[in-house]
């Protein structure tokens, strides 16, 4: 597949996100004037389009091991797009202070190793690392299913996801899922990088907390860990847990319901501070195109393409903010998300007709020879008929026979576009 193709595959693919059908093909149909889309036939065809995506491989499965041989890979069908989209995403952009991290899980039911249950849900799942304030995603890893230990798998996630963030002062978010006291003191006293998340009860290394009442809270203090219990609503049975290493015992007056509400200060930065992913997963879904597949690497790197487009709009955006900040820069309207996607789906499809043709045909060396398209004709019942030749210079009937519509006007054979330079020299 060439790479003017691909583009055209994926600024497709990018165009369904923002024309959605139920159907495929139904982007194809023009016999339902009302709903056809034109635009789709005139980048590809459709059964050129479905071939493309059929015999799409992001690696060579020659070259994979068999499971259960040293130098097996579970992710081997997408090594080469993660690895080069690692390097992109943390190449140009420049983290806030707050960073989150959270689980995506792309949907897919068929028999794979990376595959992953959650409740009511199956898929394979993602660790994302994004930015609190705009939902820019930094980091990702998948999840490969390989570990039973899930509070050590979470450790070494979140490790793994801060490597090159440590030692820059950065307050990390997350959920009951990760926070430990383990990875609170790693991250506070060797790394100097604060942690502020939820807790679950059964976390080791934890004080034993009290009953609390409705409005009451308990607070530990440990160095520089900071526990804290707390119980808004009658409807929470057990208190709310949390771990914070960058807050104080003190409260913080917010407006809840139209009313002013005291509430704990690691509470209240917590819930404003929290979300980067599920931001981020949010402006995705708006324009993604989701599919049935049978193949779990479409799910990854259609993603991937999804989280990259999201990624550079966030780069525009900051870049009109900066731009607006400059006197003497000319102060253009930013472009919506929806104006923006359009500009890159444009892009990708932009000439690619013209791309996928043979390059121009040079001037005839022979002053005769002339290619002309046959002009059509009709048969007896009046019906019109393109005619075709048998290409004299590539057609080989007991190989591969090649017809075309075209001709040369001066030697009356037929003639491909291809070929026409080669017969004008003869």
């Amino acid at each position: 597949m060439t790479r003017n193709r691909l583009r055209a595959v994926l600024g497709l693919w990018l165009n369904m996100g923002l024309v959605w059908k139920p159907d495929m093909k139904e982007y194809w149909n023009t016999k339902d004037a009302l709903r056809a889309t034109p635009g789709f036939a005139r980048i590809m065809s459709r059964d050129k389009f479905l071939f493309c995506l059929a015999n799409l491989h992001l690696n060579d499965n020659r070259k994979q091991e068999k499971k259960g041989k040293p130098g097996y890979d579970s992710l081997f069908k997408v090594r080469p797009v993660l690895d080069q989209v690692e390097s992109l995403l943390t190449k140009y952009y420049v983290l806030n202070e707050f960073v989150s991290i959270d689980e995506n899980l792309l949907g897919f039911k068929s028999r794979t190793s990376p595959k992953q249950y959650l409740p009511n849900r199956f898929g394979v799942k993602l660790w994302v690392l994004a930015d609190s304030a705009n939902g820019y995603v930094y980091k990702f890893k998948l999840h490969t299913g390989e570990s039973n230990d899930t509070e050590r798998e979470t450790y070494d996630v979140v490790m793994s996801l801060m490597d090159g963030l440590l030692d820059k002062g950065h307050t990390l978010i997350t959920d009951n899922l990760y926070t430990s006291v383990p990875l609170a003191s790693t991250l506070t006293y060797q790394h100097n990088t604060q942690l502020v998340g939820t807790l679950r009860g059964n976390r080791k290394y934890l004080p034993t907390v009290p009953k609390c009442r409705v409005g009451e809270q308990v607070v530990y203090r440990s160095g520089r860990l900071l526990y804290t219990a707390v119980r808004q609503n009658t409807s929470h049975k057990k208190p709310l847990l949390l771990l914070s290493t960058r807050n104080i015992a003190t409260e913080v007056k917010v407006r809840r319901a139209g009313k002013d509400v005291t509430v704990p200060e690691c509470v209240e930065m917590y819930s404003r501070k929290t979300g980067g992913v599920d931001l981020a997963d949010q402006k995705i879904y708006s324009y993604e195109n989701e599919r049935r597949s049978y193949k779990w690497y479409f799910k990854v790197f259609f993603s991937v393409i999804n989280r990259l487009v999201l990624n550079s709009y966030i780069l525009y955006q900051d870049t009109v903010q900066q731009c607006q900040q400059v006197e003497s820069a000319v102060h253009l309207p930013p472009l919506s998300r929806r104006t923006f996607l359009a500009s890159v789906i444009d892009d990708f499809c932009k000439n690619v007709r013209d791309n996928e043709k043979v390059a121009p045909i040079p001037p005839s060396l022979h002053s005769g020879c002339k290619l002309e398209k046959m002009k059509i004709t009709k048969t007896s019942s009046g019906k019109k008929r393109q005619p075709e030749k048998d290409c004299r210079v590539c057609s080989d009937r007991n190989v591969k026979r090649t017809r075309t519509t075209y001709k040369c006007a001066a030697c009356n054979i037929g003639v491909c576009r291809e070929c026409f330079h080669k017969h004008s020299k003869k």
